[in-house]
């Protein structure tokens, strides 16, 4: 019988090619935090080894990638979302697909386990590279009930809906043929790719051996300025129920009151005893007391948002939407041209926003969401360090950077003597304090210098208190 929270969820998912993630990388948190996909798949991320994933981390998401090493361009990435993540195991499988890119993800729980893969295959493929992803492609519908495949194959020679009857080029030919022998299907039917003067073509397909749990699928708009439509589908599969956004519990102090209580309390007779421990045991308890009367906790949600997409930023994003719609409607080059322009404006004022946003962050006196706004850019999968060997290379292989930070390490420890140390001979002070006396000048000043924005010490007293 079914737990009474899991259910099955229709989650987004999205895939778009995207020509360089750290150019649209604004646009793209912008689209993310509109339609709040479980996942989104990327092609053609442009990134390389030495760009680390904070700068392409999205709130509320993993992030799974595969780069090139050797060449410019290319590169596929899947983000998925943390609830998600908090209820399937998500583990990469490595497959050789020669110069193409792929990455294939095989998410699990007790109750599903699906293929998820992303992949970007040059024009320029090889024959033998292509034969290696359809053998591949093949091979996993052997092992894999559930699988989902987005990508640019790049075979805009290939007619959709498909037919037997169509010539093709030898390599797009392999992927008719895969298709027509097994039970896999393609989803996508209309063109995907759009630049003025050429012909619309089908260049991002959808491969799937369960086309019954992708449904609904549409054909944004371009993100940001790239050329390729944005694929959105619903992907139905059985999850357990959990917020989008995080609630936290938050004391509220009356300060004021507090304060004018503390003036009201008779300190010469709470202090009856001599003993320092004993008087600063119960001043800090009053004050606690206090503190704790003259409080109410309030429940805050917050989004995993970015702060500075407010709803101008949005309304225009709807905006950008319809003007793509009437472009797919009319199939004018002037519509197309329209929406174009407004896309590159909007891609400017959404990297101003970020910009001002991130700027009046920098000249804030609240270093705590300063900081906190670092956290989040800083935070992604703990990945292997790169590092340089004794031979001069990059290297992240998890026992050579190992060896090199214990190597590093090593050289600074002090070689110490097994022989016996000498005793330290310490005179004993014979000075004593009869009284100690606190001139309230002295504590005034003190005062005055803590920092409101500071959190309190071990005693648990705030600076406003």
């Amino acid at each position: 019988m079914a737990s009474a929270n899991a259910h099955y969820f229709t989650h987004p998912i999205i895939y778009n090619n995207l020509a360089s993630l750290l150019a649209k990388y604004d646009e793209l948190c912008t689209l993310v935090s509109e339609l709040k996909p479980s996942f989104v798949l990327i092609s053609e991320t442009w990134l390389t080894p030495l760009v680390t994933d904070p700068p392409i981390s999205l709130d509320g998401y993993a992030v799974f990638r595969k780069d090139r090493h050797n060449n410019k361009g290319g590169g596929v990435c899947v983000y998925i979302s943390d609830h998600i993540c908090a209820n399937f195991a998500v583990i990469p499988i490595t497959v050789d697909t020669g110069n193409i890119d792929s990455i294939f993800l095989k998410i699990t729980n007790t109750r599903l386990t699906f293929l998820l893969g992303c992949i970007y295959r040059p024009p320029t493929s090889i024959i033998e590279d292509d034969h290696s992803l359809f053998q591949c492609i093949s091979e996993m519908t052997d092992v894999y009930q559930h699988l989902f495949i987005f990508g640019d194959f790049n075979m805009p020679d290939i007619k959709w809906p498909l037919n037997a009857s169509q010539s093709c080029a030898s390599s797009s030919q392999l992927l008719v043929d895969l298709l027509l022998n097994s039970h896999l299907s393609q989803l996508v039917t209309q063109p995907t790719r759009y630049r003025i003067n050429q012909n619309p073509s089908t260049l991002d397909l959808i491969i799937t051996s369960d086309d019954n749990s992708l449904a609904h699928l549409e054909y944004l708009d371009p993100v940001g300025k790239s050329d390729h439509s944005t694929l959105k589908a619903n992907f139905q599969i059985c999850t357990l129920s959990k917020e989008r956004t995080v609630t936290y519990t938050r004391a509220v102090i009356d300060y004021r009151s507090v304060n004018k209580a503390l003036t009201d309390v008779h300190w010469p007779s709470l202090f009856v005893t001599s003993s320092v421990a004993d008087n600063w045991e119960l001043f800090k308890t009053t004050v606690l007391d206090l503190v704790c009367k003259h409080s109410a906790s309030i429940s805050i949600k917050r989004s995993s948002t970015k702060p500075w997409i407010g709803k101008k930023i949005l309304k225009m994003v709807r905006t950008k939407r319809a003007l793509w719609r009437a472009f797919k409607r009319s199939g004018n080059q002037n519509d197309y041209k329209a929406h174009r322009n407004f896309s590159n404006n909007l891609s400017v004022i959404i990297r101003e926003a970020r910009i001002a946003y991130e700027k009046q962050l920098a000249d804030s006196t609240d270093t705590k969401r300063f900081y906190r706004h670092i956290r989040n850019k800083l935070s992604g999968p703990v990945s292997t360090l790169q590092l340089r060997d004794d031979d001069d290379k990059i290297t992240d292989d998890c026992a050579t950077v190992a060896n090199i930070f214990a190597d590093t390490f090593s050289k600074t420890f002090t070689l110490e003597t097994d022989s016996t140390l000498p005793s330290a001979i310490i005179p004993k002070p014979n000075v004593s304090l009869d009284s100690i006396e606190f001139p309230e000048d002295v504590i005034c000043s003190k005062l005055k210098k803590l920092k409101l924005s500071k959190s309190p010490g071990p005693d648990a007293i705030t600076a406003s208190v």
